[in-house]
């Protein structure tokens, strides 16, 4: 592992935390951890079995980014991945 970024998790701790966070919540995010002024969210498309068949993410300058703008996103991503997942 190495650093991409000044925000680049690399303690292995705080990197399976985040796993279970990821897991708790549904769905990811990468805060310039890995491009600098670039923010991505990511979500699962789950197959009729429950298996994750794919993922869908959105990525955004960093500069347009707000709580607010994530608070609508997630959600959003959320559900386009559900209606994806009908059509599998």
């Amino acid at each position: 592992m190495y650093r991409r970024t000044e925000k680049t998790k690399l303690d292995r701790r705080l990197i399976f935390a985040e796993f279970e966070e990821i897991r708790t919540r549904g769905y990811a995010a990468d805060r310039e951890e890995a491009i600098e002024g670039a923010v991505c969210f990511g979500v699962p498309i789950f197959s009729p079995s429950g298996a994750v068949q794919a993922s869908l993410s959105l990525a955004t300058p960093a500069v347009r980014f707000t709580k607010e703008r994530e608070e609508q996103m997630v959600p959003a991503l959320l559900q386009a991945a559900k209606e994806i997942a009908t059509w599998l």
